[in-house]
């Protein structure tokens, strides 16, 4: 079983976190990073019972990292599989989506391309705004985390995969989100409203790159 996680997460979110895992598990070795920079630092202790995790954090673990683990690595982020990539809650708005929530999948090369392990949805009201959901499904990541502690912190093997579950077909990059998120006066009523609702509150979306 694990004796070391390397936990990737913000704080005091990562303290949550660890505690969680803890309760399973006795006697961890927890090493924390926020930034690619610590990240790299503690890499340094990776040995062969080291666990690599990330929590609702947007910092690109580096392939090189990633190789030297023993095991997979684990994300928990907000967003569902059906919106991979950057700026997942602002593109569900923008969508119309009625269900949101939370994804576990293991890391790879590819930014939300591994295995997925576990997901937890929720229903989207017509009046929610970017502020509601981020909320909401960062509460759902932590659900699926405390779902998941025992197996994260006690298990050798992979976790099981889940069956049938598949990243969507549209991966968003920023550049991407950025083209739809701008807002301009020969926009149609109907789309400046869709924009307005999904982008308005990441108002440096809404400048020219």
């Amino acid at each position: 079983m694990p004796n070391r996680i390397i936990l990737l997460s913000g704080r005091p979110a990562a303290y949550h976190v660890a505690a969680a895992l803890e309760q399973h598990r006795a006697g961890l070795d927890i090493l924390y990073a926020s930034t690619a920079e610590q990240l790299a630092e503690a890499a340094d202790a990776i040995d062969g019972a080291t666990r690599l995790i990330g929590f609702c954090i947007d910092v690109v673990v580096p392939p090189a990292i990633l190789e030297r683990l023993p095991g997979p690595a684990y994300n928990i982020h907000p967003g569902p599989p059906a919106y991979p990539g950057a700026f997942p809650g602002a593109l569900a708005l923008y969508d119309g989506a009625t269900r949101y929530g939370a994804t576990l999948h293991e890391m790879r090369v590819r930014v939300d391309d591994g295995p997925i392990v576990g997901t937890l949805a929720f229903d989207v009201p017509a009046d929610a705004t970017l502020a509601w959901l981020k909320a909401r499904s960062q509460k759902a990541a932590f659900r699926l985390l405390l779902h998941f502690a025992r197996g994260l912190a006690t298990l050798d093997a992979p976790l099981p995969h889940l069956a049938g579950e598949r990243w969507g077909e549209r991966r968003a990059s920023k550049r991407y989100v950025r083209s739809l998120a701008l807002i301009t006066d020969d926009l149609p009523p109907e789309e400046a409203a869709r924009r307005r609702r999904a982008f308005a509150d990441e108002p440096w979306l809404q400048k020219p790159a």
